[in-house]
């Protein structure tokens, strides 16, 4: 199944993950990218701005999984990465006005599928940028 389709399925309410969690998740089953159950917990943190109402958590989730997808190796030692990266968050904030969840949950939050709107959002931009390589 495709990275935006399990987004649209409620892939983050379904199983209880939030944003950044289910963003990783997705794209390790997506993308087969073979990642245990311990490199998946490290997204753990970034939901939810990073319980501060910071950075999307649905943007940080993308951007580890551009990172697996794409980086070869140090971003320093790779320039593309960082201009994917670049091209991922601006596309982020011009489809939903803001990267910070604060502003984020007053605006794209859904009474009933939470941030679902934002994750399945993030998924359809990180598959726009990686459809370009």
């Amino acid at each position: 199944m495709r990275y935006s389709d399990l987004m649209a399925d409620d892939y983050m309410l379904k199983n209880d993950y939030n944003c950044a969690e289910a963003m990783l998740r997705a794209a390790n089953e997506a993308y087969n990218l073979g990642l245990g159950e311990e490199a998946l917990r490290a997204a753990s943190p970034f939901g939810g701005g990073m319980g501060r109402e910071g950075a999307c958590g649905a943007l940080t989730g993308a951007l580890m999984a551009l990172g697996i997808l794409r980086c070869s190796g140090k971003q320093h030692q790779d320039p593309r990465i960082g201009e994917l990266r670049d091209e991922l968050v601006q596309r982020f904030e011009e489809r939903f006005g803001s990267i910070e969840c604060r502003c984020l949950k007053a605006t794209h939050r859904d009474a009933e599928r939470g941030c679902s709107p934002i994750t399945e959002g993030a998924a359809e931009i990180l598959e726009m940028v990686l459809a370009k390589e």
